[in-house]
Formats: C-alpha cells, structure tokens, sequence
C-alpha cells in the first residue's frame, strides 16, 4: 500500500523547499555615504540592495533639520538607487528614509543618518 499525500501534507512540502525565497526583502547592504559616516559633501547618495528592486515603487527621502533636501531618484542598477542632489550639500546631520519593493513585491524600508562637514 503506497503512501497518500494529503493537499495539507503537500502545501507543508512546497512550503518547506519554497519557504526563503518567499521570505526574501531587498536589505540595504551599503550606501555611499556610508550609514553613521561623516565626511565631505557629495553630489548624490547611493544605496545598493541585496536583491533587485523597482525603481518606479522604490522612494528615498533625505532631510537636514526636517526641511526635505531637493533630489532625483534614478536606478543605477538593478540593485542599486542613486539619489542626486539639486543643490551642494551644507554642513549638517542629514536623514535618510528609503522604502523599496524587490523584484518578487516584497517592501522593505530602513533609515540611517550621515554628516557633512
């Protein structure tokens, strides 16, 4: 007598061998500036992902003071944003607050700050 597979038992299965690629979300893996760094002012802030992300999903915002730094988002990659300031960058602690959607519609988002002396 051969063994039946119930729909549940199957589910069980496919959700073990598919279960972390269903989990995946594109992290943050660096950005230039760097996260926490300080350092000279930059013409634009790239942040590069571990997974491929959709550039018309994905927003960055960056702010000195809570007043919103004027820039242009564009993908430079598939894994890889790059924000491109409207005007040099004054002395100060800026925030960044970035929220993208991988390629398998996952979101993920995530803040970090940098200076520029």
């Amino acid at each position: 007598m051969g063994k039946r597979w119930t729909g549940g038992a199957v589910l069980a299965a496919l959700l073990t061998v598919a279960g972390p690629a269903a989990e995946a979300h594109a992290r943050l893996v660096a950005s230039a500036p760097a996260a926490n760094s300080a350092g000279p002012a930059v013409p634009a802030l790239v942040l590069s992902f571990s997974e491929p992300v959709e550039p018309p999903l994905a927003k960055v915002e960056v702010s000195l003071s809570g007043a919103a730094v004027s820039a242009t988002l564009q993908a430079t990659g598939p894994k890889e944003l790059t924000l491109s300031f409207a005007a040099p960058l004054v002395p100060g602690i800026y925030a960044v607050h970035w929220r993208v959607v991988a390629s398998d519609m996952h979101k993920s988002e995530g803040d970090f700050t940098f200076t520029v002396k």
